[in-house]
């Protein structure tokens, strides 16, 4: 079906790809003296501020978090991190990839990406450029209705220890056998990957659940597990994968 979202088979073959495209970027950005830091963005998912029929509804969820994710990374924002952090900061490129885990207060989009930016990072330069994208991200999901991130988990950068361990979370959502193996026991009240929920729908056959996968379908129907820059940040061109 070549789906990457419903299909664990499909999602296991397109990871791989996926992991083999990322490899063949940071190997030859890395080896030319860039570096490359992993960010995370979420939003609070223990209550919203926008109307009780929209709180648990993930498209509009993941409508904002596009958006927010645009408005963080767009327009002038490289120019004034330089502002921020007292030194010059050029990313020239980013790819994000999307998890979407349920839980007891319902949906929890998130992403992580990878920033390639053009030399090494100080580990204070990091606590800044984490600051100024918090600022960013905060700002917009708060315009959109909800409530504003907490600073200690709306955003977080950071180096990761390898370019594997990159790789790995960046696709971990479709690691398709690994992840419905950890999600075959009974139903938790704790966060579920949409596997985990496909699992336990089977298995316990709630209403629930089955609405729950109805949603998930509908809201990531036609949306890319993994965005890559584009234009002159466009990685792929760059390094011809």
């Amino acid at each position: 079906c070549g789906s990457g979202w419903k299909d664990p088979v499909c999602g296991h073959q397109i990871s791989l790809q996926r992991a083999k495209d990322i490899q063949a970027v940071i190997g030859p950005h890395r080896k030319a003296g860039g570096d490359v830091v992993l960010g995370t963005f979420t939003v609070a998912h223990d209550q919203f501020t926008v109307s009780h029929n929209q709180r648990d509804r993930l498209a509009p969820m993941l409508k904002t978090i596009s958006k927010a994710f645009h408005l963080t990374t767009s327009g002038r924002a490289w120019k004034k991190v330089q502002d921020v952090v007292g030194a010059r900061i050029v990313v020239v490129g980013w790819v994000r990839s999307a998890e979407i885990t349920v839980g007891e207060y319902g949906w929890h989009p998130h992403f992580h990406a990878l920033f390639f930016i053009d030399r090494i990072l100080t580990e204070d330069e990091i606590e800044a450029l984490e600051q100024f994208f918090y600022e960013r991200w905060s700002d917009a999901i708060e315009a959109a209705g909800y409530r504003r991130p907490s600073r200690e988990h709306g955003v977080v950068v950071s180096h990761g220890e390898s370019a594997g361990s990159y790789v790995a979370l960046l696709s971990k959502q479709n690691l398709a056998l690994e992840t419905v193996s950890s999600g075959t026991k009974q139903g938790r009240k704790n966060n579920r990957s949409t596997l985990q929920l496909q699992y336990d729908w089977m298995v316990h056959r709630r209403d629930l659940d089955k609405e729950l996968i109805k949603e998930y379908q509908l809201a990531t129907h036609r949306m890319n597990q993994l965005t890559w820059s584009r234009g002159k940040n466009d990685l792929r061109k760059k390094y011809q994968i």
